[in-house]
């Protein structure tokens, strides 16, 4: 198994929402405050990542906060994939070696 720099963790909500608890937009709030919650721990791991967490995938899940906006399960799915694939990231050239981020399915 990697060897994983941090964790995202949003797991409970995400059952909240599969439990019809809370909605797809709150959903999309527990990630970005996740995110940000983590962008510093990310900084200290690869600042060029960081800065992608922060410029190219945090702005898709802000934006859906947006009264305006129509979000739909494959919106958020779209934007949580881009998130599973930067937290993939091999931070090294070892099997099993050194990866940015657990996101907690």
């Amino acid at each position: 198994m990697a060897n994983w720099q941090m964790t995202l963790d949003f797991s409970q909500s995400r059952n909240y929402f599969r439990e019809g608890k809370i909605t797809i937009v709150d959903l999309a709030k527990v990630v970005e405050e996740e995110i940000n919650k983590n962008l510093s721990i990310a900084r200290v791991i690869d600042e060029d990542l960081a800065d992608e967490l922060e410029c190219d995938i945090l702005p898709l899940f802000e934006d859906f906060g947006y009264p305006e906006a129509e979000l739909t399960v494959e919106d958020f799915d779209n934007a949580l994939s881009s998130l599973y694939d930067w937290g993939d990231t091999p931070l090294d050239d070892k099997w099993g070696g050194k990866k940015m981020c657990w996101v907690v399915p």
